[in-house]
């Protein structure tokens, strides 16, 4: 085990715990009621060793920060609520709770229901990761409409939501369930980190959701790949907010904080590359390191923009990828972006051939969220994630 005293790690050691024992066992000279930071990631539960996971859980009355993420590979849909119930009934229990990651478990919308006690009965979280759950359309409406009730649910007993990360990636969510997760947002002001990617969002979802993110002031992080911003159906149609003005607006209005602005394969087209480039002309950001506009339309017109801002707005960018846009070879604007970025120690992704895999992700909401003294993670503010995609790596 790799552990401190405040620290109980078993991550990636592909354990196969079919046993309340096999679990127990696990811990066994481990003084839990010091434990903070526990981790079970990279094995695999049955249900009664999810029971007794549930046991121990509710012997770590300090416990903070809990990843169980990829802990049922293998598992049968029919296994996996029995299993996920008590472990998130046991994390409802623990006072002191602030950050879970229970992501890349795939466990489809049929169990869903076993993560409802962690929201419905638990602590107030800053860091909730969801990623890669299976939630679909009806089951994040459910989660989303707990996530809610949560808030209310503490703001009644006197105690303010401290939401500061939010991780929904790949989950096919859908414009079925936006207004649900827009609900959810509004009612975190706190929130930081917002990432969605694969969730299959057009433009009503990116619209809604982008307007209650406007509600965020304090948001550093916003990750939006793999959506729709601008639907061609919607050309004709008299005052509708396009996705794409809703996402300029947010970026408008997240300046002063904002870190890290990933939107690849958004369908910006021609009139959302505008708009996103005159948002960064507008505002002044003292802090923003790490942009992805791949995979979309931009071309010369907007890169002539874009270098405007960069040498006016943006002082601290390091890190730009545009890769599968128009007008990318032989560009004399996107030279000189490559020259300012080189300038910085930083890097300008413009080609195929200069990139790292498309199939690399960079997950924006890493471990540092919950800073647990004691477990040595890999540090994952902005400037390591740019260095990580610079090896080719993904956090």
């Amino acid at each position: 085990m790799a552990s401190t005293p405040s620290v109980a790690s078993f991550k990636n050691r592909a354990l196969k715990l079919e046993s309340a024992e096999s679990v127990q066992k696990l811990f066994d000279g481990i003084d839990l009621t010091g434990i903070e930071k526990l981790v079970m990631s990279g094995n695999t539960l049955g249900v009664d060793a999810g029971k007794g996971l549930a046991e121990v859980i509710r012997k770590m009355p300090n416990l903070k920060a809990a990843n169980l993420s990829n802990i049922f590979t293998t598992r049968s849909i029919d296994e996996i609520p029995g299993a996920l119930t008590p472990i998130c009934t046991a994390l409802a229990e623990c006072p002191n709770l602030v950050d879970v990651d229970i992501g890349d478990n795939a466990f489809g919308q049929r169990a869903v229901d076993s993560v409802m006690p962690l929201l419905t009965n638990g602590p107030p979280l800053e860091v909730l990761k969801i990623a890669n759950i299976g939630m679909n359309v009806e089951g994040g409406r459910s989660l989303a409409g707990a996530l809610a009730g949560a808030a209310k649910r503490h703001r009644d007993a006197g105690v303010l939501p401290k939401l500061r990360t939010l991780a929904l990636s790949r989950n096919l969510l859908g414009d079925g369930s936006a207004e649900a997760w827009a609900n959810a947002i509004s009612c975190y002001p706190t929130l930081e980190r917002f990432e969605s990617n694969r969730n299959e969002f057009r433009e009503s979802g990116v619209t809604v959701i982008a307007t209650a993110l406007g509600g965020c002031t304090k948001l550093r992080r916003i990750v939006i790949e793999d959506a729709v911003v601008g639907n061609v159906d919607n050309d004709e149609v008299d005052g509708l907010v396009r996705g794409w003005k809703a996402i300029a607006d947010l970026v408008r209005q997240s300046a002063p904080n904002l870190e890290m602005l990933h939107l690849p394969s958004c369908s910006f087209r021609t009139e959302g590359c505008e708009e996103l480039v005159s948002a960064l002309n507008d505002e002044f950001y003292p802090n923003l390191k790490s942009i992805r506009f791949d995979h979309n339309d931009f071309e010369d017109s907007h890169f002539q923009s874009f270098l405007t801002a960069l040498k006016t707005k943006l002082p601290a960018l390091s890190f730009m990828k545009v890769t599968t846009n128009d007008d990318l070879e032989d560009d004399p604007h996107l030279e000189e972006i490559g020259r300012i970025l080189e300038s910085r120690k930083g890097r300008f992704v413009r080609l195929h051939e200069d990139s790292f895999s498309d199939e690399d992700d960079v997950e924006v909401c890493s471990d540092d969220d919950a800073n647990i003294a004691g477990e040595a993670d890999p540090d994952t503010s902005v400037d390591t994630l740019i260095e990580l995609l610079d090896k080719n790596l993904s956090v």
